[in-house]
């Protein structure tokens, strides 16, 4: 398949299918939109890196903080993901960094950026990831309109 890690004939084996047929399938999640794209995955603790979870909890409800946030988020090069939540905080943002004064350093950044506006936040190191589902975010906004 196209940019992914398991070919065609691959799958096939796994499934014990014809290649013909999981090719077929395949081209027609895709034509169906089921399949939206393929993507690599990777383990940045292979490259010298470590994943942190930031937990924000946002201190009053600004109505414009989300949105400079995700904005201040999607620019920062050790930003790569980002959550809003409902509970003991309002954001998660998932980074990697190299070493671990990068965590403090953008932790001053999100307080001398957004100062008033943050509550608290906790930088949580994260040690194995068992599982991880990606979900388009324009599918939660169109659901989000149908409603």
């Amino acid at each position: 398949t196209r940019n992914s890690a398991w070919s065609h004939a691959h799958i096939a084996r796994a499934l014990t299918l014809p290649v013909s047929t999981v090719s077929r399938r395949i081209m027609r999640l895709e034509k169906e939109g089921v399949i939206r794209a393929f993507a690599y995955w990777v383990d940045c603790s292979k490259l010298g890196a470590a994943n942190y979870r930031m937990l924000i909890a946002e201190r009053g409800s600004d109505p414009l903080f989300k949105q400079r946030l995700l904005d201040f988020c999607a620019r920062h090069p050790h930003v790569v993901g980002f959550v809003h939540c409902i509970g003991s905080w309002d954001f998660e943002i998932r980074i990697e960094v190299f070493d671990s004064s990068q965590v403090n350093g953008l932790m001053q950044e999100l307080y001398s950026t957004f100062g008033p506006s943050i509550e608290s936040i906790q930088a949580i190191p994260v040690l194995a990831t068992i599982k991880t589902a990606a979900f388009p975010s324009e599918l939660f906004s169109a659901r989000a309109k149908q409603t």
